[in-house]
């Protein structure tokens, strides 16, 4: 046959099947993708990729075995066809009815005359379906976006790469209710573009809805618009959001702007607290977008009253009762390589964090906030499996340092953990305390690892693949708070472990079973914890 262009011992170090080992079927189908793997971020691309079968790609055949009874042993001779080596030709779009090229352009970050690396072109392809412009969770027939290689017989070392798509549901409109352990009963009234196209509008008023919805105005180039109204028992808030992710057009490295107003007010045991909130961001993303540098100009008005305990209430909130201005700027650095942005699976995301408040900017306050967030996701088990368990690890940390004539951190910008936060603790549960109410830390610090095993499925319309709809999760979560800046010690540290169960589509719902084995005097526990939509 061919000669390989590698050499076969590079080869072998790829594969699990080695001499001494059990010959197990799962080895084979390992090395299998290993090889392919291997050779398709090589350029020589898999036949499974091709329309036509004639196009000679890069196959693993059925390995030759020769089983030696009286020794136990069993000889394998992995058998590969080469292919050819391929470079990209035309990138093609296709069944975007209304969404500009563009937008699904900028999500690639190869080019015509590249070499053809299946790992660019999966990732493109993960990157275009995390937009969520081509999803439809709610119609069970929606075939989602796919990738495809033409050949020219011409030139037969060239491909075309296809990208073919199907409009999704990106305007929701949505009247709900629910409840959650952290913020009670809420209502929700949601409006939100994820494709929107503000220079776009409908043709008339009369005939808007039906445009909007046929994605004929305000659809098709990218922007988001938000409009989200939520009265409820515990929290009430409304928030109006817009960004533009290509201000000049660029396609890849780009500018995008943000801009988001809210108002948010909230019972918690000890006070009422309101806080309105204004900011303007513009973000330079390099390449395709994976990292990005924000900045921009906030602005909060928080007014704290009607504590239920002013005798027993920590310091840190009798000193922040009434209305406080915060005027600052933020500066943010962002790297993130997830397969979905929506609902991620696999890969990492950072995030560092800056918010300077008052000084020459004014306001009531001055101190720096920092913070810093990782989140990895990672499958166990064959990667041509589409269920597989997997785990995430999640880290947190930060801290506030105060100057000028501020010696303490405002009571709504420290930091609190508990809830969601720290599963197995009540919201805002967990020390240093004064009582029951909880003072708050001006240095923080967590970490979770959770373990996730998808329990139901359901097929994805027009593929041989199947969804995850249901999973089981198993938790470690721990965290610590200092209530001064840089003031962690060891033996502030809370952890807890617990289980749950998650629906994953087409509505977020989460049960959660906790139960602390860290905890310290005064820490409020919630073993039962649970966020869930109910839509009408």
């Amino acid at each position: 046959g061919q000669d390989l262009f590698v050499d076969v011992a590079e080869l072998v170090e790829w594969t699990d099947l080695k001499p001494g080992v059990p010959f197990e079927g799962a080895r084979v189908v390992h090395d299998k993708n290993a090889l392919m793997r291997f050779y398709g971020e090589r350029g020589y691309l898999e036949q499974r990729y091709f329309e036509d079968e004639r196009a000679g790609g890069a196959r693993f055949l059925e390995p030759d075995v020769v089983y030696d009874w009286q020794a136990h042993e069993v000889h394998v001779t992995y058998r590969l066809v080469q292919g050819r080596k391929r470079f990209i030709g035309e990138v093609k779009v296709n069944g975007n009815t209304f969404t500009h090229d563009k937008i699904i352009r900028r999500e690639l970050d190869f080019m015509p005359g590249d070499l053809a690396n299946i790992r660019q072109i999966e990732r493109g392809l993960a990157r275009v379906r995390g937009t969520g412009f081509f999803e439809d969770l709610y119609d069970p027939t929606h075939i989602p976006p796919v990738v495809v290689f033409q050949t020219d017989e011409q030139d037969p070392d060239t491909i075309d790469v296809e990208y073919r798509l199907s409009e999704g549901r990106v305007v929701d409109f949505n009247i709900s209710g629910g409840v959650a352990s952290d913020s009670g009963l809420v209502g929700l009234i949601t409006l939100s573009m994820r494709n929107f196209a503000i220079a776009n509008p409908p043709s008339g008023l009369f005939s808007a809805p039906g445009e909007i919805y046929r994605k004929e105005a305000f659809h098709g180039n990218g922007e988001q618009f938000a409009l989200d109204l939520s009265p409820g028992s515990v929290v009430s808030f409304w928030r109006v959001m817009y960004a533009f992710p290509d201000v000049f057009g660029t396609h890849h490295n780009r500018y995008m702007v943000r801009s988001e107003a809210l108002n948010r007010e909230r019972r918690h045991i000890s006070h009422d607290e309101e806080k309105a909130q204004a900011s303007l961001t513009v973000a330079r993303l390099f390449g395709a977008g994976d990292f990005s540098l924000r900045v921009g100009p906030r602005w909060n008005s928080i007014r704290i009253d009607g504590l239920t305990d002013p005798s027993g209430s920590p310091s840190t909130l009798l000193n922040s009762v009434g209305t406080t201005d915060l005027r600052g700027v933020s500066l943010a650095l962002r790297y993130s390589q997830l397969d979905n942005r929506m609902s991620p699976r696999e890969g990492s995301h950072y995030r560092w964090g800056n918010t300077f408040y008052g000084g020459a900017l004014g306001g009531d306050q001055s101190f720096l906030k920092t913070e810093f967030e990782y989140d990895h996701y990672f499958l166990l088990g064959d990667d041509t499996e589409d269920l597989r368990p997997g785990f995430y690890l999640g880290a947190a940390a930060g801290v506030s340092q105060t100057f000028g004539d501020t010696y303490q951190v405002h009571y709504s910008e420290r930091f609190f953990l508990g809830g969601t936060s720290l599963r197995g603790f009540d919201y805002r549960g967990v020390g240093p305390m004064k009582g029951r109410y909880a003072l708050g830390g001006e240095t923080m610090a967590r970490a979770t690892i959770e373990y996730r095993h998808p329990i139901y499925s359901t097929p994805i319309a027009g593929t041989s693949r199947r969804q995850e709809m249901f999973r089981f999760l198993i938790f470690v979560d721990a965290g610590m708070l200092g209530l001064d800046q840089w003031s962690l010690h060891a033996d502030d540290v809370r952890a807890s472990v617990g289980f749950g169960f998650g629906l994953v589509k087409p509505l977020p719902l989460t049960f959660n079973f906790g139960f602390p084995f860290i905890d310290q005097e005064g820490d409020r526990g919630e073993t039962f914890s649970f966020s869930i939509d109910l839509f009408r």
